[in-house]
């Protein structure tokens, strides 16, 4: 005996079933769309430092601030004995960051990639020095056209951009 089917009931999905997809993507959407903002913006800055292009907000003011010291603009070059022995290639830069900001939360870049955190240490106040050495001796043909500084979203999401000064010291 075959077992009697109710015409009127459908299988597949229902209203709840597409709502929660229908969430699902666009979560995930939102999250690409900012991932991909804040690089777009991260690319921008690169290329806009190149041209010479300065995004400096010095205004500390507010709660959140990241800028580059206006005083010593990002430089690199070759620092020759004695400043360093042996003599390296060097970016050289200073930033300020507001101190309810962490500095895990800031986020340094330049034409050829990311500036690890182990290169940044506080000076004093709000004030950091970055000096990561790029090679032993003279190779100005390694030093960046531009660095852009991010923090993140929570933080302001502030960009500051300025191209780098290639000379020796």
């Amino acid at each position: 005996m075959s077992a009697n089917k109710n015409p009127n009931i459908r299988d597949g999905q229902g209203l709840v079933e597409y709502a929660l997809a229908i969430a699902v993507v666009a979560v995930v959407a939102l999250v690409a769309v900012g991932l991909i903002g804040w690089a777009a913006n991260r690319l921008f800055g690169i290329a806009g430092g190149a041209f010479g292009a300065k995004k400096n907000d010095t205004n500390t003011g507010v709660m959140f601030y990241a800028y580059f010291e206006t005083n010593q603009l990002p430089q690199c070059g070759y620092v020759p004995p004695p400043y360093a022995n042996p003599g390296v290639t060097q970016l050289y830069t200073k930033i300020h960051v507001s101190p309810n900001i962490p500095i895990s939360e800031v986020t340094i870049s330049t034409d050829y990639g990311f500036i690890a955190q182990d290169t940044v240490n506080l000076d004093h106040g709000d004030e950091w020095n970055m000096q990561p050495v790029l090679a032993t001796g003279s190779d100005d043909t390694l030093c960046p056209h531009s660095i852009v500084m991010q923090t993140s979203p929570q933080y302001g999401g502030i960009t500051a951009v300025y191209p780098v000064l290639v000379k020796d010291w």
